[in-house]
């Protein structure tokens, strides 16, 4: 993997520009989200800070491993995209999923798309982790693991 992150995250927001997302990108972890059962899905905010750092860390990571990245999308609202960076932890996983040593985009398209609803009150988000529980088994796979 030869790309900066720099340089990825310009291509990234290339994609999401040309498929009709906001360029405001906020990266993402299962802990600041909550799946509704149906398509929507909450975004608890703020977004912590260390998201950006540690989505920087991994591709580092990444380079240094040579082991390739996810870049993709969560879920979006009208101002936000919301995004996450997976890799495979081994090099059977990347064979398995096909991830060489490169760096990857993914952008929900058509009914792909998934809209997102931030949740900024504290009593609000704690009620849907309550409420919504029972559907938080399927996280995994939206973060591509």
């Amino acid at each position: 993997m030869r790309s900066t992150f720099r340089d990825s995250l310009s291509e990234f927001r290339q994609l999401l520009e040309k498929n009709g997302y906001p360029l405001k990108l906020e990266w993402v972890t299962p802990q600041d989200v909550l799946l509704s059962g149906g398509r929507l899905i909450y975004i608890k905010i703020p977004i912590p800070d260390s998201n950006v750092r540690d989505v920087c860390q991994l591709f580092d990571q990444c380079a240094n491993k040579e082991r390739g990245i996810l870049l993709g999308t969560i879920c979006v609202t009208r101002e936000t995209t919301y995004a996450y960076a997976w890799s495979p932890s081994d090099p059977e996983q990347a064979e398995r999923v096909l991830m060489k040593n490169e760096v990857k985009m993914s952008v929900n398209t058509g009914l792909g798309r998934v809209p997102g609803e931030a949740v900024q009150s504290r009593l609000r988000w704690l009620y849907l982790r309550v409420k919504l529980r029972r559907k938080q088994q399927e996280k995994h796979h939206l973060f591509g693991s």
